[in-house]
């Protein structure tokens, strides 16, 4: 093995088990089904979760309206200095964070999309949609564990990292089906991910740039993850994470859009994702594409003056292959003197590419 190898990971790294951008609205309105008939079935359900299911609806009519859930939120991070909206964008990060610890539960009671009460629209489901909602993990995560995660010693290699763009838990999730009694902080420990509780940013090897969905931190300053919890009922989950939603913004999700200001994890994560990127022999980009949103925190990422001089691999859509590249170009202008031998297609997208010489 020579070198290091590094994985860029964009949206389409987790596509089959997550939603893309554009199929974000028809699984939202699955889950709003789903988290709604679940709570309705117990008569506890108060006034503050009718409220919270209400404003679900909104941002499904939003999600509608909007190119993805990325320009919503940066309309409403626009706009939060008016008060009639100084709480939507807040609101709508946890909702988002909730939405996708819905679409990782093992257990998410689809059966329940097929009872109808009387006058119910039915609710219209394409069966390559039914199939991802069965599944909580890409099976890639658990693969790249078993390549590059040694479990005698509970370290990943220390040639190995990821830069995610990604706010989900897949690889927490995947390393959880090893160690089923292990905490979500304990996890991200092991595989050394920030931000996190207990990593700092110099020693992470997996820097999630927009932190982790579906954990929060409390009053108390403590960081709680509802996948630390043990459930056996997902109405309970259901049901803990519609009370958990507070309508006075006191919890803080951990995510962070790349282009908030508020972000207190933003520069050390960059800065960190910046070495490790200078650091690397080969660089793999998985599922991503670029996006404008995200071209400031890019321009960083590739600044420094030797990442023309690396092996990019591009594990993309063969129809996005061209476009993503000559954004790598703009990125990395030094790159042309080297040609395009140094920028590589790859067409399986069954595991996460590792070159055969590594």
């Amino acid at each position: 093995m020579s070198g290091k190898i590094t994985y860029l990971l964009g949206a389409g790294a987790s596509v089959d088990a997550l939603p893309t951008v554009l199929e974000v609205p028809e699984r939202f309105a699955i889950f709003l089904r789903i988290l709604q008939k679940c709570i309705y079935q117990d008569e506890s359900y108060n006034e503050t979760i009718k409220k919270f299911i209400n404003k679900g609806h909104e941002f499904y009519d939003a999600l509608c309206n909007n190119t993805s859930f990325d320009s919503y939120a940066r309309l409403l991070y626009k706009i939060k200095h008016i008060k009639e909206f100084e709480l939507d964008f807040i609101l709508f990060k946890q909702y988002i964070g909730l939405y996708f610890l819905f679409e990782q539960l093992p257990n998410k009671q689809i059966e329940l999309l097929y009872e109808r009460e009387i006058g119910e629209e039915i609710l219209s489901i394409p069966s390559e949609i039914e199939n991802k909602l069965e599944k909580e993990i890409d099976n890639r995560y658990p693969a790249f564990l078993s390549e590059f995660f040694d479990f005698k010693t509970d370290t990943l290699d220390s040639n190995v990292n990821i830069i995610s763009w990604n706010i989900d838990s897949q690889l927490e999730l995947a390393y959880k089906q090893y160690n089923k009694s292990i905490s979500f902080d304990k996890i991200q420990e092991k595989l050394k991910i920030y931000p996190s509780k207990l990593v700092s940013a110099n020693n992470a090897q997996i820097i999630k740039l927009n932190g982790t969905a579906g954990s929060h931190l409390e009053n108390s300053g403590d960081k709680t993850s509802f996948f630390s919890r043990s459930y056996t009922d997902a109405t309970k989950v259901y049901k803990s994470i519609a009370e958990s939603f507070d309508f006075s913004s006191q919890l803080t999700p951990q995510f962070y859009f790349a282009w908030e200001k508020e972000n207190p994890f933003k520069d050390a994560a960059i800065n960190r994702a910046k070495r490790i990127l200078s650091e690397s022999n080969i660089i793999v980009i998985v599922g991503y594409s670029f996006q404008r949103p995200n071209i400031e925190i890019d321009k960083i990422l590739f600044s420094h003056d030797n990442m023309y001089n690396k092996k990019y691999y591009f594990q993309v859509l063969e129809e996005d292959f061209i476009t993503y590249r000559e954004k790598l170009k703009i990125l990395v202008p030094n790159i042309v003197h080297v040609g395009d031998k140094h920028i590589e297609y790859i067409s399986s997208l069954r595991e996460f590419y590792v070159p055969y010489n590594f």
